[in-house]
């Protein structure tokens, strides 16, 4: 079995069916007041080979800050059976960080 650590714990999701990006985004991400998210945009996710129960959510954060709006690319992985979100995963089995080299496909317009 593969055994996993997650080296930094975000949050514990709510006890529900569905990981909701954009609740999460605003409620546990982003924890500046001052910051206002305008708009989550999911650009892909991956379930991983490496880790089963582990889903990787890749998208962009529509932010504005000081009258500045900007657009941030962001990556959490989640595992909603546990009910954990975590910025990175590490597998001691395979000694690397997993999902480290992953990108995004690029659609048909690229």
């Amino acid at each position: 079995m593969l055994k996993l650590s997650s080296t930094i714990i975000v949050s514990t999701l709510l006890l529900s069916a569905n990981f909701n990006l954009e609740e999460y985004v605003k409620k546990d991400l982003v924890k500046n007041p001052r910051v206002k998210v305008n708009k989550v945009e999911l650009v892909d996710k991956r379930e991983l080979k490496e880790a089963p129960d582990w889903t990787l959510y890749m998208f962009l954060m529509n932010l504005t800050y000081k009258g500045k709006e900007d657009v941030i690319p962001e990556r959490v992985f989640v595992n909603e059976k546990k009910g954990l979100v975590s910025n990175n995963l590490y597998s001691y089995k395979l000694h690397k960080e997993i999902g480290k080299d992953i990108r995004p496909e690029l659609g048909s317009e690229y």
